[in-house]
């Protein structure tokens, strides 16, 4: 499993609301270059924790788990965990998306989940 980079990273917003308050997301965007934003994660949560929460919807191609970095200005109670998570398969990432985000997975902690592509300044012919 290959580690993601955060850098260098934009996040696509859903297009709107459904009637049941569901967002509703273009999936022409979701490909298998796709990486998701998993945001809003508990400060003391882990990798393990990460993959294998994600890990249920699929084959994951690719992850990449962050820590909150304390501050003065933020302690690290108030920091917030986030990832970023590839699916082998664009079907996986779409359901881990639509399932997932807005989860409560710690009282206090809905997930926050988007699409996250690459800039396109950032790309290069490097694999």
């Amino acid at each position: 499993m290959e580690e993601l980079t955060p850098n260098n990273e934009t996040f696509v917003k859903p297009l709107e609301m459904n009637s049941v308050g569901s967002k509703q997301y273009d999936w022409e965007v979701l490909n298998p270059d796709s990486n998701l934003y998993v945001g809003n994660l508990p400060s003391d949560y882990t990798p393990e924790k990460l993959k294998t929460l994600f890990g249920a919807f699929g084959e994951i191609a690719r992850f990449k788990f962050c820590p909150p970095e304390p501050t003065e200005q933020a302690p690290f109670s108030n920091q917030r965990a986030y990832g970023f998570v590839q699916y082998v398969e664009v079907a996986d990432g779409r359901k881990a998306l639509q399932e997932m985000d807005g989860f409560e997975v710690e009282p206090g902690h809905k997930l926050q989940i988007s699409v996250a592509l690459r800039r396109r300044s950032s790309l290069s012919d490097e694999p």
